[in-house]
């Protein structure tokens, strides 16, 4: 699980996040991302009920998300805030060993891109 100081809890900044935030897409994910000016970089996910019904499976999604995380964020170079969302129309949710790799792409793409 992420720290607290990883997390953002702020609902001005995600929404701020959801409307100017870049946008990076995966098979299952869509980041949502802008530089931060806080030394550490922050994450929320978001995960909804048209996309996973069952709050016990939406819960576990964002565990495993955060977990990897926390896994890949000595790899950031930048302090970026960002925003992950499950896509609504993923004809199967992702196992958690395929949830990974795209969290380490997204890691990647923002060492690129910030």
């Amino acid at each position: 699980m992420l720290k607290k100081t990883h997390r953002i809890s702020n609902r001005r900044l995600i929404l701020k996040l959801s409307r100017q935030g870049k946008a990076y897409r995966t098979a299952w994910f869509v980041f949502k991302f802008l530089p931060a000016f806080t030394p550490d970089p922050q994450f929320a996910v978001s995960i909804s009920k048209k996309a996973v019904k069952k709050a016990v499976d939406r819960n576990r999604f964002k565990r495993q998300i955060y977990v990897s995380l926390a896994r890949h964020l000595h790899e950031m170079n930048h302090p970026v805030v960002g925003l992950i969302f499950l896509k609504k129309g993923s004809p199967e949710k992702p196992p958690f060993n395929q949830i990974e790799p795209q969290i380490q792409n997204f890691i990647n793409h923002l060492s690129r891109h910030v």
